[in-house]
């Protein structure tokens, strides 16, 4: 797989992320007066919005999926990084002969966790609630 298409991937599984994150906290933030004028005005997705917000019970399936939606995300992101940044790493350790593995996914574990952590507290956290609650 080339270095593009692991960026890429990286890159959607931040975006899905920020995704889940947005729709958590637009639904937080929303103003209900907002949304009771948008129903007036005949909006459906506001119809939809007022009725979770009307329901506790509603609103805590919403979070909970987001939640759920987030952690996926993130873990596939961790996981996808570590694994294509270890086997870059492997050739770099082969004089190590069997600790080779060892090394390559221990070095790739701390720089994929540094890497990813900014990239999904940054791109996929901060900015999309700054979006979502502005």
């Amino acid at each position: 797989m080339t270095s593009v298409m692991i960026v890429l991937i990286v890159l959607v599984l931040v975006l899905i992320n920020g995704l889940y994150v947005a729709s958590e906290f637009a639904l937080i933030g929303v103003s209900r007066a907002s949304v009771e004028a948008d129903v007036e005005a005949g909006d459906r997705s506001a119809r939809r919005v007022q009725a979770i917000l009307g329901d506790p019970r509603q609103q805590d399936r919403y979070i909970a999926a987001t939640q759920l939606g987030i952690t996926l995300a993130s873990l596939g992101l961790g996981m996808y990084g570590e694994h294509h940044l270890a086997t870059k790493l492997m050739g770099l350790f082969e004089p190590l002969g069997e600790s080779a593995w060892i090394t390559a996914h221990f070095l790739a574990s701390i720089v994929a966790v540094g890497v990813m952590t900014i990239l999904h507290v940054v791109l996929g956290e901060m900015v999309p609630k700054s979006i979502a609650l502005a």
